[in-house]
């Protein structure tokens, strides 16, 4: 017969073990399989950095090695900068390295074949409509260094480069002196460092968007081709490599500008957002190569142009800040699952910026540099920078997202052979998953502890 001593004997440690499963529990919560929106429990910012500057209309390039080179833009309203950072995947931090030889914003940056990277255009002075930059700079890894090649045939900026899968660069669009938008585009060779005068562009245009195909062409979306400035296009053309020709490939729903234009895992592409005079869309549509059609796909929660917009490992794509009209920021973000064809809001970014870069890590996450903290009609940039963990709240890939397809940018984007111990503590977000074993331990520590004790008092 069990007495009141006894009693309270066996009942104290069966406290204590229902107080440490209540707080595992909290400090481990477990993320279960019917959960419907875990992306919105588990996605966040993280502040990083600064960087060793503001800059705004500066590039990102993922390197060979898990860092990204972050090269020029404007480090005032009026000032050009020519300085270059690398950010640290290991130690999550930006350092200087030597500088551009040319001053550059608004220019491109093309990760080559062979690891090195072709920074092309750009203009050299804030104002100044005949200040594009013609010559050419390959920045090499191994030694952090710039060298001149080039020069391109026409000076120009705001223009688009793509990578194509011989190995050499295509170069579209943007503008030249005096404001000339220019419709011709050229190839860079990296055996010959060379540039050679390729085909035009059917509609010149000022800051397209342009997408490698998996077929190897290249899609080129929106931008604006009137001195409107705000003016956007809803003409799409692709570029066929092997007879160097622009074809129509029809319109896009609606006019774009600063939209963003994301290759999916099964080769389509999704377009988002972008404006069209002072009105700013919040309409989304996917290309289909094989169609070479438009079509509507959801809606944004907040219209946004100017945004970031990367496509995520597991096949989803973020979006995230932009400007909502012609004076505001935002700092929302949403997560668009091609499975659904849905938006998912998810937590806020740090900071409100606009024509932020955004770049893919090898470890999945996502780091956000730079861009403005002002009106659309300003600069104001700024030296934030952010990353964004999905964590695994996102899952493995949507049914149907397992494509082959996206080989060539995912090779460029997704370098997965990195080892999980190179990830720093910044740059990975702690699993979940391990809550189950935590509790199996603790009750089997329980139990032990409770038969012990019933022994001793029999």
């Amino acid at each position: 017969m069990v007495n009141a001593r006894s009693f309270v004997l066996h009942l104290a440690p069966l406290s204590l073990v229902a107080m440490l499963l209540v707080v595992l529990n909290i400090i481990v919560p477990v993320v279960s399989a019917a959960d419907p929106t875990p992306t919105a429990l588990l996605a966040s910012f993280i502040a990083v950095g600064p960087m060793t500057t503001p800059r705004s209309g500066h590039s990102s390039t993922l390197l060979p090695n898990g860092n990204i080179l972050l090269a020029g833009g404007q480090s005032g309203d009026s000032t050009i900068g020519q300085s270059a950072e690398v950010y640290d995947h290991l130690t999550s931090s930006f350092s200087a390295i030597s500088s551009m030889t040319y001053r550059r914003a608004n220019h491109t940056s093309s990760l080559l074949q062979d690891g090195r990277v072709l920074i092309a255009g750009g203009f050299s002075s804030a104002y100044d409509w005949t200040s594009s930059v013609a010559p050419a700079e390959l920045f090499d890894p191994m030694t952090n260094a710039f060298s001149i090649v080039g020069p391109m045939n026409h000076r120009r900026y705001d223009h688009i480069a793509v990578t194509l899968p011989n190995g050499k660069v295509l170069v579209a669009g943007g503008v030249g002196d005096n404001q000339n938008r220019i419709a011709v585009a050229e190839l860079y060779d990296p055996v010959t460092r060379a540039f050679s005068l390729s085909g035009s562009l059917n509609l010149w245009r000022e800051v397209p968007r342009a997408n490698l195909l998996d077929n190897g062409k290249v899609l080129i979306t929106g931008g604006t081709p009137s001195y409107g400035y705000y003016d956007g296009t809803a003409a799409a053309e692709v570029f066929d490599p092997d007879n160097e020709t622009f074809t129509y490939v029809g319109s896009m729903n609606a006019p774009r500008l600063y939209h963003s234009a994301t290759k999916l895992l099964d080769g389509r592409v999704l377009i988002v957002g972008g404006m069209n005079g002072t009105n700013f869309s919040a309409s989304a549509e996917i290309y289909s190569p094989l169609t070479q059609t438009f079509a509507m796909a959801g809606s944004l929660h907040t219209a946004r142009a100017a945004h970031a917009a990367v496509l995520l490992s597991d096949g989803r794509v973020l979006v995230a800040g932009g400007y909502v009209d012609m004076t505001n920021r935002t700092a929302t973000a949403e997560i668009f699952d091609p499975a659904t064809g849905a938006f998912i809001s998810v937590d806020p970014m740090q900071a409100a910026t606009a024509f932020s870069e955004a770049t893919r890590l090898q470890s999945g996450n996502v780091l956000l540099t730079g861009g403005r903290v002002g009106p659309i009609t300003s600069i104001n940039p700024t030296s934030l920078a952010e990353l964004f963990q999905p964590g695994s709240g996102l899952g493995a890939p949507s049914p149907g997202l397992q494509s082959a397809g996206g080989v060539a940018e995912r090779l460029l984007l997704d370098e997965t052979a990195a080892m999980p111990e190179q990830a720093s503590q910044v740059d990975s977000l702690p699993t979940r998953e391990a809550a189950p074993a935590g509790i199996i331990l603790v009750l089997a520590a329980s139990t032990l502890y409770l038969r012990r004790r019933y022994a001793c008092n029999r």
